[in-house]
């Protein structure tokens, strides 16, 4: 098969396309025939050798990932060869570990991000999934949509729902929010019912927030201190909750645009930069400073119906084949995208 591979850390220029073995699926897995993989920030992160835990290469990667499924290992229940699927990105689950027990599968000890180490990611022809992982794709979700629902819905999902228990009384800032994250925050935001201020370093995308029915755009440069406006937008009572997905970069103005007992949700992190604060910054304020770490099996079963129903619509923001994977992370590196960058795998033109 063909496969996307990274042998060492640096820019996209070591991503090379090689040809090797399709995997053989073991128990309680299946080989899945990958139809799209999206590009995740995290990807980059990885090759680049600034999130190093738990990574090994040469590594194919990708974590995102729909398809069908072509084959079975022993033991399989409730999938069959010719399902389509969209999966979790996590792999080799203890199941026993209290994080499992509670559904915080990516925090069991013994879980492999997809992606992360050794030859089976999500930029390839073939994938090895485990059972549990899987969950069926409606035959009206297109799979370049539906590839990237656990990560870029799902997460977010649980950040305005589970942990910002985002209400109609809420204003939303929502930071990065053209990315495969904030835009989909966005629309999770407002069918809560919340008012939405949306912040971008990118002029590009704001018409296309604006579509969504969030009430304001804010387009500043990068490492600019956007709080004086989000001031005037609250009448200077700060925002509710904020959905960080940006991280370091914003952290400041987002501490200073927060207001009295708001829920700040940090979603993702786009740099290795540490940032320092005082912590009566945050407990003088009664800030409640959270986090979502991923999704869980029923985030993503929840994820895909409301999908499937046309209440959250995945955005795409480029397509690519997966020869082109090198220029997939120039692309989100350039920044300025409106939704999830996505590569298209097919043998056909490799």
């Amino acid at each position: 098969m063909w496969a996307v591979v990274a042998k060492e850390t640096g820019g996209s220029d070591v991503l090379a396309l090689v040809n090797i073995e399709i995997p053989i699926p073991g128990e309680g897995q299946v080989l899945v025939k990958v139809e799209a993989c999206g590009v995740c920030r995290h990807d980059v992160l990885v090759r680049q050798g600034v999130f190093r835990q738990n990574v090994s290469y040469p590594v194919i990667l990708g974590h995102e990932i729909s398809g069908e499924i072509v084959s079975t290992g022993k033991k399989i229940k409730k999938f069959k060869t010719g399902d389509r699927v969209v999966c979790l990105p996590w792999s080799n689950l203890c199941h026993v570990c209290k994080y499992c027990q509670t559904g915080r599968n990516a925090s069991c000890p013994d879980a492999v991000l997809i992606g992360d180490t050794g030859l089976n990611g999500g930029y390839a022809e073939y994938v090895i999934i485990d059972e549990y992982n899987l969950v069926k794709l409606p035959d009206q979700i297109p799979c370049d949509e539906a590839s990237f629902i656990s990560c870029a819905i799902g997460t977010v999902f649980n950040g305005v729902i589970d942990i910002g228990k985002v209400t109609p009384r809420d204003t939303v800032l929502v930071t990065g929010a053209n990315g495969g994250l904030g835009i989909h925050a966005i629309q999770l935001a407002l069918l809560s019912g919340a008012r939405v201020i949306a912040h971008v370093t990118s002029a590009d995308a704001m018409d296309e927030l604006i579509d969504f029915g969030v009430d304001k755009v804010i387009f500043t440069d990068r490492g600019e201190d956007f709080s004086p406006i989000i001031d005037d937008l609250t009448h200077g009572n700060g925002v509710d909750v904020v959905i960080d997905c940006v991280g370091t970069p914003v952290f400041r103005p987002v501490l200073k645009s927060m207001a009295q007992y708001g829920r700040w949700v940090l979603c993702g992190q786009v740099t290795g930069d540490f940032v320092k604060f005082s912590p009566a910054q945050i407990f003088l304020k009664g800030i409640n400073l959270l986090s979502t770490y991923g999704s869980t099996k029923e985030h993503l079963e929840s994820s895909v119906r409301l999908v499937k129903d046309g209440k959250v619509k995945p955005v795409i923001a480029k397509r690519f084949s997966l020869e082109h994977a090198k220029d997939a992370h120039n692309a989100l590196e350039s920044g300025g995208n409106a939704g999830r960058i996505v590569l298209t795998i097919s043998g056909e033109n490799l």
